[in-house]
């Protein structure tokens, strides 16, 4: 198995050999997913967190728009320096054509794109081009497959990536991807709390939801539409200055699922009178921890979990530590 990350992708092959990707996505968390394979994972040309600025959840479900609106077109994509250059290219067609470059079978369209010279592009199409992402102002419509000759892109339409995509990671394949053997992302330290309720009936006594306070046990609950809620109290008194959340699933895909969509609410009421606020938004990838960036002030926390990948396991967080600012 090969994870290949460069700054505008992260593709999982069958083998180094293989040209059939199982996965190609543009994301934001691929830092959290270099972690997560550490020695299965190749990585480009620096930072891999520096390298995308989008997350898996915001990108565009539908394109139609965009390309109806101009034919003008941005190439952006890695020079053998390892930088980023754009180039401006023209939409020229738009082609379903039988795939044969990262899928085995069936029809996909393709965007055909070439320089704009037009408006003044000199530049070439060189190989190693395939890859780069291609964009209608600041639409991500296309990634690159091939460059049948200097001038010309062919990309596959951005919605026929992340088709697949989704029902790959619902599947709960990414943690069949882990190296058993390599190191775990460990939790870091966290702030004492308690946990003042939530909702969702456990799915074994022998493990109470306050477990997760002190490590003993994950909160696991059978999740009523897929939805649950979890609330901590980090102080008794006068809120404190929380700096991130950070959330891991569960440890065992076969007994229990990841939460999928959660909200975050923050709590800076009094004593005795709770009055949750919604915070922050984020989506977690299966089998891979989640760091959520809040930057307030707290005295109570709840976690809502809006949706899960398999709703028909329990749902677990096995790990809610909450981090100060230092």
């Amino acid at each position: 198995m090969l994870v290949a990350v460069n700054r505008q992708r992260v593709a999982v092959t069958k083998d180094a050999n293989s040209s059939v990707a199982s996965c190609l996505w543009p994301c934001s968390a691929i830092e959290k997913i270099r972690r997560a394979f550490q020695g299965e994972t190749s990585v480009s040309g620096g930072s891999a967190k520096d390298r995308c600025s989008t997350r898996f959840s915001d990108l565009p479900k539908d394109v139609s728009r965009a390309l109806s609106r101009t034919r003008s077109a941005t190439l952006e994509r890695i020079n053998p320096q390892g930088g980023v250059e754009r180039l401006s290219m023209r939409i020229d067609d738009i082609q379903w054509d039988a795939a044969n470059e990262t899928v085995e079978s069936g029809l996909y369209q393709y965007l055909i794109a070439s320089t704009n010279q037009a408006a003044g592009e000199q530049r070439e199409v060189y190989q190693g081009t395939r890859g780069a992402m291609l964009y209608v102002d600041d639409t991500l419509v296309g990634m690159v497959v091939s460059a049948p000759d200097a001038n010309t892109v062919r990309a596959l339409r951005i919605e026929e990536i992340l088709a697949p995509v989704s029902r790959w990671l619902s599947s709960g394949s990414l943690a069949a991807l882990r190296n058993a053997d390599g190191p775990e992302v460990q939790a870091p330290e966290g702030l004492p709390y308690i946990v003042t309720e939530w909702s969702g009936q456990p799915s074994d006594p022998s493990l109470p939801p306050t477990g997760l306070a002190s490590g003993t046990a994950p909160f696991r609950v059978q999740a009523q539409g897929g939805q649950v809620s979890v609330a901590v109290q980090i102080s008794e008194a006068a809120p404190v200055a929380v700096r991130e959340l950070f959330l891991a699933g569960p440890k065992d895909a076969t007994l229990a699922a990841s939460p999928r969509s959660v909200t975050i609410e923050v709590d800076r009421g009094r004593p005795g009178a709770s009055n949750f606020v919604p915070y922050a938004s984020a989506e977690m990838t299966p089998d891979v921890p989640l760091t959520i960036p809040l930057n307030t002030f707290a005295r109570q926390l709840r976690v809502k979990v809006n949706s899960v990948w398999a709703r028909n396991l329990p749902v677990e967080i096995s790990s809610l530590r909450v981090i100060p600012v230092e």
